[in-house]
């Protein structure tokens, strides 16, 4: 099923993991226009009428509608009092919870056994909601579709209902015309597993929290209708992944066995991402792959690909790859080591922003825990939150509301890609890189990376203050402080030119460099 290797400590590592596509949701907002939602309330109110009590029959036929595919179904449906009408033949159920004629319509979609006389929904229900609101003074409608699958799979369920009502509705139109606003909102995937893993993934899914978390919550329930003793083991966790807040848990049907008859009595891992507002059908994708690839990951950081059961869910499938620095973020110490060998820009950075990363990659700072490493660093609360903040700003750390006056701060899984590393960053490194075949480099600042990289930059042609900021991504008083330090370690000196200030380097004597420049390669001396 997937491509397996294992690297040399060990860590499992997944090619492409086939992962279940759950629920997803998406809402249509038609503004300016109640056409649709009085299209298909008004439907309903005519065969209720017709199935119940005869009325309104040859109207309907007259528009085309076989009133005989119709039949009044249970006085019940998902656990709730409602008007329900069952087209078996279409596989569709149309109900509604009141017959006022403002209430929201909705459709259920079954499957092929359902016309048997078989009530089950197809695994997971597919609805399509809809109702009738007034935003600012005009009608509008909106529709809510849930169903299993991509989210882009809805404008299928919308033509599965677009010839069922006694008027067409075109929505072509609806959508050509700009009225109809598409707005994705959440999207599940899922892998099932063994029952005798769970204890195992209720903890990895704590050390996922320790890491990358925003809250946690693990729960014990005890099995119903068998030993007292046993217990099953529910959790889950929000987590900020490359500036995205997934959902991850774990957990059972209402009604299972203990131990499990049936495959569908494991417990499943399940992730849940929400798109947010304004995410177009790009950001969609993008978020789906991180969602998926954290679930692979999860996976493979625990081994659980042995575990898993396959071959008995039929919800559509997907295939995802892990991610490494998330593998290793789940497990303990592995990210530590990841950060120690990140190249992160010195000039930004002091001992205190790079003690602080080193504490976040083995487990996020609340409140709480900040006040704790204040007092260990024997700094002041407010100087740690300043570095904090920086440390923010320039992309290193990501800050969460947990309650109203907490907050939490993560690692940015990103910050240690070098690929998603800012190209200012990835421009720095190659003309410091470049400089340094060329320039002899002074032995006053060969222990100084800032000084070191300030004063190549110089010697690069940044010869203002305003240009040096600009490239190094610091304030200009910072900058004019790194070369005043070098002018007065006599290595370099400014002269005016107009209003401005620019600075140049000075003849370094042969005797305090550490290498010169032979052919473009710099010779160490002893």
């Amino acid at each position: 099923m997937f491509k397996m290797e294992y690297d040399n400590k060990g860590l499992s590592t997944l090619w492409m993991l086939p992962v279940f596509l759950h629920q997803a949701q998406v809402t249509v907002k038609i503004r300016g226009s109640d056409y649709v939602f009085n299209t298909y309330r008004a439907f309903f109110n005519l065969i209720w009428g017709a199935v119940t009590e005869g009325r309104f029959v040859s109207r309907l036929e007259k528009a085309g509608v076989n009133v005989n595919e119709w039949e009044k179904g249970p006085d019940k449906w998902n656990g709730r009092r409602a008007f329900v009408l069952v087209n078996r033949r279409r596989g569709i159920v149309f109900y509604c919870r009141s017959l006022q004629r403002d209430m929201p319509v909705m459709f259920s979609f079954m499957d092929v056994g359902f016309s048997t006389g078989d009530m089950a929904p197809l695994g997971e229900k597919n609805t399509v909601t809809i109702s009738k609101m007034w935003d600012a003074n005009e009608p509008t409608v909106l529709i809510s579709v849930n169903f299993v699958g991509h989210p882009s799979r809805y404008r299928e369920f919308l033509e599965r209902i677009a010839d069922l009502a006694h008027r067409p509705v075109d929505w072509g139109r609806e959508f050509e015309s700009g009225r109809a606003v598409v707005k994705p909102v959440r999207a599940e995937l899922y892998v099932r597993y063994d029952e005798s893993r769970e204890l195992e993934v209720r903890d990895a899914i704590r050390g996922l929290y320790r890491r990358y978390g925003v809250w946690v919550q693990i729960r014990e329930n005890r099995h119903e209708g068998v030993d007292p003793d046993s217990v099953v083991y529910n959790g889950r966790s929000e987590v900020a992944i490359d500036g995205l807040r997934l959902h991850i848990k774990t957990y059972r049907r209402q009604r299972y066995k203990h131990p499990a008859e049936t495959p569908d009595d494991h417990p499943k891992v399940e992730v849940s991402v929400y798109f947010g507002d304004g995410a177009s059908w790009d950001d969609v994708e993008w978020q789906l792959n991180k969602a998926g690839s954290l679930l692979a990951s999860f996976v493979s950081a625990i081994h659980l690909e042995e575990s898993l059961i396959t071959g008995w869910d039929t919800y559509p499938t997907a295939q995802f790859e892990p991610d490494p620095l998330i593998v290793r973020g789940i497990i303990r110490g592995e990210l530590e080591e990841v950060v120690r060998r990140s190249v992160f820009p010195s000039f930004r950075l002091g001992e205190l922003d790079k003690e602080l990363l080193l504490r976040l990659s083995y487990a996020n700072l609340d409140s709480q825990r900040i006040k704790r490493v204040a007092e260990e660093l024997g700094v002041p609360l407010r100087t740690l939150r300043y570095h904090m903040r920086k440390l923010e700003r320039l992309g290193l750390v990501i800050k969460r509301r947990i309650r109203r006056n907490q907050w939490i701060y993560m690692m940015n899984v990103d910050a240690l890609r070098d690929s998603h590393k800012p190209k200012v960053e990835r421009d720095i490194l190659a003309i410091v890189e470049e400089a340094k075949r060329n320039v002899v480099v002074p032995a006053e600042i060969v222990n100084d990376e800032r000084l070191e990289t300030v004063y190549l930059l110089v010697c690069e042609g940044y010869t203002t203050s305003k240009a040096l900021a600009k490239v190094l991504g610091v304030s200009e008083r910072r900058a004019r402080w790194y070369l005043t330090e070098l002018r007065r370690k006599g290595l370099i000196d400014y002269e005016r030119v107009g209003r401005y200030v620019r600075w140049r380097p000075l003849p370094v004597p042969l005797a305090s460099s550490v290498g010169v420049s032979v052919g473009g390669e710099v010779m160490k001396r002893r």
